[in-house]
């Protein structure tokens, strides 16, 4: 198959000096008229004003592997960023987290000072790791097959395009709706390009006031459509006669834009939208975006969210290999593979021992902004990828977090591990993780049964 069929968003790679968000497929389908829309070609991304998003989006387009003159740095525990005030004027030091913190050259830059100053880092004992300031971006979206329709139940909801998320019986959302629909006091942080915070059929969920950009511009605008997509799949509104339900759509969302709206950004950025997920109170953080190679900064702000209770999901990634993708292979990340209509792994999908469950991920059918984005459409639309099957797990987590409140994170990866629907070799696999996401039965099960059954295995 064609690569650029294969994935719509190259993988993060420090080894190759390429930085990236995980992959997704599109399809130009059911648009602001709510009918079949014709494929559609996009041309230049976006182009952006912000000071901080054109310096990223130069870089970009420039074909670098890093934003020129800045690093990420993370810092003995109990030591600021004060103790890099050795580097003089010349530069500017911003936390990120406690022992995160990103250093930026104010003046020109080279390659040869970079790498000076990479020295210099290094040799600071109050250092613990040091790395370029790599970069983030989004490739150009791609066409699938229409989605299929699925038969509703007696019970379904009345929104217009529930038809099309064939997802909702896989999963056995409608059952489970029936029992538990979501808790506002549930925060679900969306870590993308933001999100069109006004859509219809997310606004009600969407709390502005804990939005958040990297960028110093409005978190809750999507200029790309990556997020707004995430968001609805995770939480657009029910029974509301228009568009699309989301498998949680009472719990609150938040937005934390941690790339541009042409679809660039940093490690910083990403860093810094998972710590204010994680300070922000979020109770699901979930972050469709990742690569093949580790970075001691992500990793950071990953720990960081976990110390503060949030349940940290991530992509597997797209490359349909046994690759590890990064935050998903992170320790104490919950990741997440792809599967299609028929119960099988999505070609796409990554796969290795570290997949922790998996979840459909094929012509996935969800919000897109309202206005002009990277998506072949407006209002709503089918994406697929594992960055799609993400947040159908997420939602499912913020289900199982509103019916049993003061569960902890680890007591929700029991139970949605221990509820899964198993597939592949009987069992744990490689491929399918614990088995498929199934909403109905993760709410039936009891989280101290869970504890007790996994201890007597």
């Amino acid at each position: 198959m064609n690569k650029n069929l294969r994935r719509a968003v190259s993988a993060i790679a420090l080894s190759s000096l390429a930085a990236t968000m995980a992959s997704c497929r599109q399809q130009p389908q059911l648009a602001g008229n709510n009918t079949l829309g014709q494929p559609t070609v996009f041309g230049a991304r976006n182009a952006t004003a912000n000071p901080e998003m054109q310096k990223v989006d130069e870089a970009a387009r420039a074909g670098l592997a890093a934003v020129p003159g800045e690093f990420n740095v993370v810092m003995r525990p109990g030591v600021g960023a004060q103790s890099l005030s050795a580097l003089g004027a010349n530069f500017t030091s911003k936390s990120i987290a406690p022992n995160i913190v990103t250093v930026k050259a104010n003046g020109g830059v080279s390659a040869q000072s970079d790498q000076a100053t990479m020295q210099q880092l290094k040799s600071n004992p109050n250092v613990l790791a040091v790395e370029p300031n790599f970069i983030v971006t989004l490739d150009d979206p791609q066409i699938n097959a229409p989605t299929p329709d699925s038969a509703r139940l007696p019970s379904s909801p009345n929104d217009a395009l529930f038809d099309k998320q064939w997802h909702h019986k896989t999963i056995g959302s409608v059952p489970a709706w029936a029992k538990q629909k979501g808790s506002k006091n549930i925060l679900v942080a969306i870590v993308d390009t933001g999100m069109d915070c006004g859509h219809p059929d997310i606004a009600a969920n969407v709390d502005t006031s804990k939005t958040f950009s990297a960028y110093n511009d409005d978190g809750c605008t999507d200029k790309q459509g990556h997020g707004t997509h995430v968001g609805g799949t995770v939480a657009a509104v029910t029974d509301n006669q228009v568009g699309v339900a989301g498998v949680a759509p009472d719990v609150t969302l938040m937005s934390a834009k941690v790339l541009s709206d042409s679809g660039s950004g940093s490690y910083a950025s990403v860093a810094a939208g998972i710590v204010a997920a994680a300070d922000a109170g979020a109770n699901v953080i979930s972050m469709s975006l990742g690569g093949p190679s580790n970075s001691a900064v992500i990793t950071e702000a990953i720990k960081h969210a976990i110390s503060k209770g949030a349940l940290c999901v991530a992509a597997m990634g797209n490359d349909g290999n046994s690759s590890v993708s990064f935050p998903a292979g992170i320790q104490g990340v919950f990741s997440v593979g792809a599967t299609d209509i028929n119960n099988k792994i999505a070609r796409f999908s990554q796969f290795g021992p570290h997949i922790g469950i998996s979840a459909p991920g094929v012509n996935i059918m969800a919000t897109f902004p309202r206005n002009a984005s990277g998506m072949p459409g407006t209002n709503y639309g089918a994406i697929s990828g594992t960055s799609m099957a993400t947040p159908i797990v997420s939602g499912v987590a913020a289900l199982v977090m509103s019916q049993n409140p003061g569960i902890n994170a680890e007591q929700v990866k029991s139970v949605l591990k221990a509820s899964a629907v198993d597939q592949g070799t009987p069992g744990f696999d490689n491929y399918f993780g614990a088995g498929i996401v199934n909403a109905e039965a993760a709410l039936n099960a009891s989280p101290a049964g869970v504890a007790a059954q996994r201890v007597r295995r």
